[in-house]
This record gives C-alpha cells, structure tokens and sequence, in this order.
C-alpha cells in the first residue's frame, strides 16, 4: 500500500475505482422511488420503514452494481479516509436525529387524524 499518496491521486482513484459513484446513485434513487411509490399507494408511516430498509441497502447494492459494471473498487488510499471519519460521523448522527422527528412528526398526525 502506498504511504505517500496525495488527497488528489487518493480521490483520482476512488473516482476511478467505484465508477465516478454512478452505481451508489442508481442504488439511492432506486431506494426513494421505492420509498415514494409505498408512500403514493401506502401510507406515509410505511414509507418511512420502507425508506429506513432501503437505505440500509444502498452501500451494499452500490457496490455489488459496481461490480457487476465492471468497477475495480481499488482504494490506495484507504487510509486518508479515515481523516474524513468525523465528518461522516457527523453526518449519521444527523441523519439519526431526522429520523427521529420524522418519527415523532407521523406518530403525532397520526394521533390528530384520529
């Protein structure tokens, strides 16, 4: 593995390496037009769930699309991810929190409407 790779060789190569990120996109809009197509014949509570259950899929249908593409999924630079690590921390935690209100939001109209 090398050690003295740049920021710009390191992105260079995940960009090569997962697609330019067409197969993780593929995967997360396939996941909300799922979401949206149980909340338009459903329920917005089932769209939730169907949301919560998607997205946890997202990474690993990513990646078995990309490799099915043909993709190398080659990360050189492994280690430099991991100076990014707070930054997505941050992000789940936040998306975590979201989650939560929207929760609280559909179980407080849900008691309104009844």
């Amino acid at each position: 593995m090398q050690t003295d790779i740049t920021i710009a060789a390191a992105q260079a190569d995940m960009r090569s390496g997962y697609l330019d990120g067409a197969p993780g996109i593929a995967a997360s809009s396939a996941a909300w037009l799922m979401a949206a197509a149980v909340a338009f014949s459903a329920s917005p509570s089932a769209a939730v769930w169907t949301l919560l259950v998607a997205g946890a899929c997202i990474h690993p249908a990513g990646i078995v699309l990309a490799r099915l593409l043909g993709a190398t999924l080659c990360m050189a630079a492994v280690g430099l991810v991991f100076l990014r690590a707070p930054v997505a921390m941050s992000a789940l935690v936040g998306g975590l929190i979201d989650l939560g209100f929207a929760v609280v939001l559909l179980r407080s109209a849900r008691k309104t409407a009844a």
